[in-house]
């Protein structure tokens, strides 16, 4: 792919794909780019969006790169850039900060996480064998990060990294709960992951790597009576002390995403809205019904099949 001039963009969309944004990824990975696909595209906050592209470089394996625009945080964007300029790249007309994983200024930790050497020396207590492989799973910018961890003796291990040893202490907490409450429900029809222990070196929870397939509920039988069994057992469990998340809630996510989508594309924006008045339409919530808990992020790779029970 040839390299265009850097030209300046005129929406959010153009952002995207454009030969200045192509031209910004190859100075930033510092080779040429043959192919950029972009990934995903989310809101943060009420104008802040984030992107990101799989980017395929001259002689090298794909990349993912990351980028954000927050107009609230110009200056902090800038800062990272000049402590990093090696992993990140400030674009300062369009406001965009361009950055690799393992420079993520709100996670400093992750290049740790992903090294092999240091790796092995924060999770020689768990393993006992030094890392042999790992790979970067679901990583969500300046947020959290999945990691995922091979030894030399072939055991795996799943690691979930956050901002903050408080944030991965909650987490594992909230998961030993969940464990506690499945034990004592004869009728549990699944597993969780078990924590191994909290690294506060990396801010981050271990878990045991969990065995099994995903499902493939609409052609494998009885793949979706297990799915539906499954979600049904988690809806009869009792947490207490979790955040209650509604319907006034889900409906100010949906009008985040709702303002992205008119950004990128106007042509959306008028279906977007619709969407939007015809959930306005809708009582906040039946006051009779009662509160359970559910997966609100849940899609198959989040249930593995295994012959004894299925692990959520």
């Amino acid at each position: 792919m040839t390299q265009a001039p850097i030209t300046p963009v005129d929406s959010i969309a153009d952002l995207l794909r454009s030969d200045r944004t192509i031209a910004l990824i190859a100075l930033l990975c510092g080779e040429p780019v043959e192919r950029l696909s972009v990934e995903r595209c989310w809101p943060i906050g009420d104008d802040g969006i984030r992107m990101q592209w799989s980017v395929a470089l001259s002689g090298q394996p794909s990349v993912d790169v990351f980028g954000c625009i927050d107009p609230s945080r110009h200056d902090s964007f800038a800062k990272a850039a000049r402590k990093s300029p090696k992993g990140r790249l400030w674009e300062s007309d369009t406001g965009l900060l361009l950055h690799l994983p393992e420079t993520d200024p709100r996670l400093p930790q992750l290049a740790e996480a992903l090294d092999k050497d240091a790796a092995t020396e924060h999770l020689c207590s768990v393993t006992g064998a030094a890392i042999q492989s790992i790979e970067l799973r679901g990583y969500k910018p300046a947020r959290r990060a999945t990691l995922v961890y091979q030894d030399t003796q072939q055991n795996r291990y799943v690691g979930k990294l956050f901002k903050s040893a408080a944030d991965a202490q909650l987490v594992a907490e909230r998961h030993a709960d969940l464990a506690n409450a499945l034990s004592a429900d004869n009728r549990s029809a699944f597993t969780v992951p078990r924590v191994k222990t909290v690294l506060t070196s990396l801010n981050m929870v271990v878990f045991e790597a969990a065995p099994g397939k995903v499902p493939k509920p609409l052609s494998r039988n009885n793949d979706l009576a297990v799915l539906l069994e499954t979600l049904s057992s988690l809806h009869r469990i009792d947490l207490q002390g979790l955040p209650p998340f509604g319907f006034a809630e889900e409906l100010q996510v949906i009008q985040r995403w709702s303002r992205l989508v008119s950004r990128i594309d106007p042509a959306l924006a008028q279906q977007a809205e619709a969407i939007l008045e015809r959930l306005n339409q809708f009582d906040q919530a039946d006051q009779t019904a009662s509160n359970c808990l559910i997966h609100r992020d849940y899609y198959e790779k989040q249930l593995l099949l295994e012959k004894k029970r299925p692990t959520l």
